[in-house]
């Protein structure tokens, strides 16, 4: 999850069925001494105390009612349909891959987003970063980050990751608690997880929490087809129909 992309990465997303692991896909930006600090070092412990000032910067929906925002926003974008062709060549409907929940977070979280200002004019949300600070005797392979919209909405600062909560958006501390107990290799316990609120545009943990350069389409799109194959091949995988649970369960 560390490394920078590479134009081969990009080919072998094309040209490829292939799973992309954990191997990221970004933009190459050059480091500057004046840029701005990134989403990983903005972050800040996720204790009550971290959790009510980055809480504080989530900026409000312009309604305010639960109901509605979960109708409009949530469901609306959790259930978009993106075209996608199997290798036999046959193009199916697919929503964004929520049951691939080992990578691609940064993905989702930007298909979210997309579809919420492209097809519903809505303003793309915040994004909830959180991360990890890796133990340093520990042999286990971490995902050191993971990232999904957020917003208030009234009083309540609410998480958007169907991923994790298909039904609805989790306020923020429970969304804490359901990550670090739910998700294998996600950011772990409570006690070691960091969290930034960033910008609608911040990608990636090591871009810029604020200002940041949206992230190229053509870039997106292969990253949703390879993510998209990886999550078609993880149902066959898991002895799942990917036909019944990708592609007719509507």
């Amino acid at each position: 999850m560390r490394s920078a992309p590479t134009k081969q990465h990009l080919l072998k997303a094309l040209g490829s069925m292939l799973l992309l692991t954990v191997t990221t896909i970004s933009v190459a930006q050059p480091p500057s001494v004046n840029a701005p600090p990134s989403a990983a070092a903005t972050a800040v412990r996720a204790d009550a105390a971290g959790i009510a000032y980055m809480g504080a910067m989530v900026r409000p929906w312009h309604g305010s009612d639960i109901a509605t925002f979960n109708d409009t926003v949530f469901a609306t974008s959790r259930d978009h349909f993106l075209p996608w062709q199997h290798e036999d060549g046959t193009t199916y409907m697919r929503k964004i891959p929520w049951r691939y929940f080992v990578n691609g977070c940064y993905v989702r979280a930007e298909l979210f987003n997309r579809h919420l200002q492209e097809k519903l004019l809505e303003e793309p949300l915040q994004k909830l970063f959180i991360l990890q600070d890796h133990p340093e005797d520990s042999t286990e392979e971490f995902i050191e980050f993971h990232v999904t919209p957020i917003a208030r909405v009234g009083k309540d600062v609410l998480v958007l990751d169907p991923s994790l909560s298909p039904a609805t958006p989790l306020p923020l501390d429970a969304y804490l608690d359901t990550l670090a107990t739910a998700a294998p290799n996600q950011p772990g316990s409570r006690a070691r997880m960091r969290i930034a609120v960033c910008s609608a545009d911040t990608f990636y943990d090591s871009h810029p929490c604020a200002g940041a350069t949206p992230y190229p389409d053509k870039h997106l799109a292969l990253l949703a087809r390879g993510f998209l194959n990886a999550e078609w091949n993880s149902e066959i995988e898991q002895g799942r129909d990917p036909l019944e649970t990708l592609v007719n369960d509507r």
